[in-house]
């Protein structure tokens, strides 16, 4: 399986992070797209992100209901991303992640300006600051020139991580993810 390592920074539980890359990885195998880009958020987000595109004005939110359209880029302050790192296919079928940090999707909107994904490509946003947190966040869209899908699971700790949510995505296929990644970690 190729391999989609996740940076986890002195705010991140590494054994999060390590969760959240298995499901970057898991999903960069299943649709081999030449491009995987993530987005690692300062703290735990909601599944109201999902779809969501922004406020008009100032008040009323604008999301985008069907999440098999064109979807938004989330609309998250440039202040709250952490890092962004593009992972180019390789004709190998693994993953090569760009050297440093590369200019984020994100950035300050005006007047309600709504930015959608068009290059094709997974893309991942995982949240931070799970070393104090219990509760933790991962949301991917896999952009297609056919068409979109977009989901959102959320964690908890007790002693482990387990998902607690999913939306647009079954639990027996994250039961399934959280089962592999644990069986590699047994093997390791």
């Amino acid at each position: 399986m190729p391999s989609i390592e996740l940076i986890d920074t002195e705010i991140d539980d590494s054994a999060f992070v390590a969760l959240a890359s298995s499901f970057a990885s898991h999903y960069a195998e299943l649709y081999k797209h030449p491009l995987v880009k993530v987005i690692h958020i300062d703290n735990w987000f909601g599944e109201r992100w999902l779809g969501f595109a922004g406020k008009f004005k100032g008040i009323a939110g604008i999301r985008n209901r069907s999440l098999h359209m064109r979807l938004p880029v989330p609309p998250f302050r440039p202040s709250r991303v952490v890092s962004a790192y593009d992972f180019r296919r390789n004709p190998d079928g693994s993953y090569t992640r760009s050297q440093g940090r590369i200019s984020t999707l994100h950035a300050e909107k005006n007047g309600g300006i709504v930015w959608n994904l068009y290059e094709p490509g997974l893309y991942c946003w995982y949240s931070g600051n799970t070393s104090t947190n219990t509760t933790a966040s991962l949301m991917i869209y896999d952009v297609t020139r056919d068409g979109n899908n977009a989901w959102y699971v959320m964690f908890d700790k007790s002693d482990e991580w387990n998902f607690t949510k999913c939306r647009n995505v079954s639990p027996e296929e994250c039961m399934k993810i959280v089962n592999a990644h644990r069986c590699s970690i047994a093997k390791n």
